[in-house]
C-alpha cells in the first residue's frame, strides 16, 4: 500500500496541475478536492467532489476509504484574486473560499482518523502589504491592505486545524506573482507589450515579487522531503526581486517591445478600483531567506533566466 497520500485542494489550478503532474511522476498517490467537477486533469488522480455547502462529516463519509489513508495536505484552493473587481461580495467570497475549504479538509480528516504527517498550506506575500522597499522576510509584521486580512484569517484557520492533530508540522508557504507562460496572470501582464503599450505601472518604484512555476514545484517537493524543518513561514519567491520599473525593461527587452509607455496611477485606479492598490500600486519586496538558508537551489534566481524561458515558451 502506498503510505505517500496526498490532498491537494485547488488541484485543477494553475499550481496545483503542476505539482499533482510532478508528485504522480514520484509515485505519489493524489487526491484531489474541488467544489466543482472538472474534465481535465492528469491521469492518475483521484477526485473528491465536495459541492458548495458540503458539510465536512458528510464528505467524509462518501470519502472515507480516500482521505483514511491520507497522510499530506497541500491546501491551494480559493476563488481567484484577479477576476473581477474588488466589490464587497467578490471580497467575502475571495475570504471565505479560502477559510471554508480549509475548515472542510480539516474537520473531514479528523473524522476519518487520518493519519496526518505534514500540512502545507498556500498563503501569499499580500500578507505584508504595502511594505515599501522595506524587505519583507519570513518575520515580518502583516500588513494593513485587505488582502494582508485574508492571508491572515486563510494562515489562522490552517493553524486552528492543524492544531487539532498531534505534533503535525504545518508549512506556510506564500507565494509571490506565480509566472508561467500559460498562466492567466502573467498573460494579462504581457498583453500591453504586445499592444506596443508596455512601460511603468504608477511610479514603478514600487518592488515585484515573483517566482517561476518550476521553482514552486521544487518549493513543495523541499518542505514534503524535509517535514523535521519544514514548520513555520516560507516565502515563496525568487531572490532576484525588482522595481516594477525594471520589470518591464526586461520584459521588452526579452520579447522586442516597447516597454515606455507610463500608465498613471489614477489611470490604473480608474480601470480596476480597489484592485490597483492592492495587486499593481502595491510594494513588496518579499525575501525567500528561509528557502535560502535551507540551502534551496533555485531554477530561476533572477528575472533575466526567468524571461528567457518565459519567451521561449510562446
Amino acid at each position: 500500500m502506498n503510505n505517500k497520500t496526498i490532498l491537494i485542494t485547488g488541484a485543477s489550478g494553475l499550481v496545483g496541475t503542476a505539482v499533482t503532474k510532478h508528485l504522480l511522476g514520484l509515485e505519489w498517490r493524489v487526491l484531489g478536492l474541488s467544489r466543482t467537477k472538472r474534465e481535465s486533469l492528469p491521469d492518475g488522480i483521484e477526485w473528491l467532489h465536495a459541492p458548495a455547502g458540503c458539510e465536512a462529516e458528510a464528505f467524509a463519509e462518501t470519502n472515507r476509504d480516500a482521505l483514511s489513508s491520507c497522510t499530506h495536505v497541500l491546501n491551494l484552493a480559493g476563488s481567484s484574486i484577479g477576476e473581477g473587481r474588488f466589490t464587497e461580495k467578490r471580497k467575502e467570497e475571495i475570504l471565505s473560499s479560502r477559510v471554508q475549504i480549509t475548515r472542510l479538509t480539516g474537520e473531514a480528516l479528523r473524522y476519518v482518523d487520518a493519519p496526518l504527517h505534514h500540512w502545507i498550506q498556500a498563503s501569499g506575500i499580500g500578507f505584508y502589504g504595502n511594505s515599501g522597499d522595506q524587505p519583507a522576510t519570513e518575520s515580518g509584521r502583516a500588513g494593513d491592505l485587505y488582502l494582508s486580512g485574508v492571508c491572515v484569517e486563510w494562515e489562522q484557520e490552517a493553524r486552528t486545524q492543524v492544531r487539532a492533530f498531534e505534533n503535525v508540522p504545518l508549512s506556510i508557504l506564500r507565494l509571490g506573482v506565480v509566472l508561467a507562460a500559460h498562466a492567466p496572470a502573467w498573460k494579462k501582464m504581457l498583453l500591453p507589450f504586445h499592444l506596443g503599450a508596455g512601460g511603468p505601472l504608477g511610479s514603478g518604484k514600487q518592488w515585484f515579487s515573483w517566482v517561476m512555476l518550476e521553482d514552486v514545484i521544487q518549493m513543495v517537493t523541499h518542505l514534503l522531503g524535509n517535514p523535521e524543518t519544514a514548520d513555520g513561514i516560507w516565502n515563496g519567491t525568487a531572490p532576484g526581486t525588482v522595481m516594477q520599473r525594471d520589470m518591464a525593461k526586461e520584459i521588452g527587452k526579452a520579447y522586442r517591445r516597447p516597454s515606455v509607455v507610463p500608465t498613471p496611477a489614477w489611470a490604473l485606479r480608474l480601470a480596476l478600483g480597489e484592485m490597483a492598490d492592492e495587486l499593481v500600486l502595491a510594494s513588496c519586496n518579499a525575501k525567500p531567506e528561509r528557502f535560502e538558508q535551507a540551502g534551496f537551489s533555485f531554477l530561476y534566481p533572477e528575472l533575466p533566466s526567468a524571461l528567457a524561458r518565459l519567451s521561449a515558451s510562446g
